[in-house]
């Protein structure tokens, strides 16, 4: 006999003993196994819940730290924001107390040619000037001038 004969063989007798040969059906043990495997199975959904559970208490304590260093740049960043906005300020002041020194070093030049009948009020307006002729060669009598406007002819 051949190998491929003897080993179909064998299969058939031992199909055949298996067929003949049945194993008692226990029902004690069929439940025995149900609740090992459902034990298992509840303890990998619990151990699986657990670390479900950390990882949401590190996305909450991580959003909770997010936001806390957010509010903290800006803070900073609203900090930085108002002590340029005062060094901006103390520097503009700076420019207006030099500009009021200027008018007040022109008005006290022109008060001291001759008078202002009217003083400065900003940088507009109508300036009228009256100068005495007084000692001056070039100034023999008192004269106004009068002008209406940057672009109008102004009248002597």
């Amino acid at each position: 006999m051949s190998d491929t004969e003897s080993n179909s063989s064998n299969r058939q007798t031992g199909i055949a003993t298996a067929l003949q040969h049945p194993q008692p059906f226990e029902e004690s043990t069929i439940f025995d196994e149900y609740r090992e495997i459902m034990t298992r199975s509840h303890e990998q959904q619990r151990q699986i819940y657990s670390e479900f559970k950390a990882f949401t208490d590190d996305v909450a304590s991580w959003v909770k730290a997010a936001s806390q260093f957010d509010n903290f740049r800006s803070r900073k960043r609203i900090k930085t924001r108002l002590e340029w906005i005062k060094a901006k300020h103390g520097e503009i002041e700076g420019v207006r107390r030099e500009v009021v020194t200027c008018v007040e070093a022109v008005r006290a030049a022109l008060s001291m040619l001759g008078g202002i009948t009217r003083s400065l009020k900003g940088f507009s307006g109508i300036v009228k000037d009256e100068f005495d002729g007084g000692n001056d060669s070039d100034l023999q009598e008192p004269r106004s001038v009068d002008c209406a406007g940057p672009n109008q002819a102004c009248a002597k």
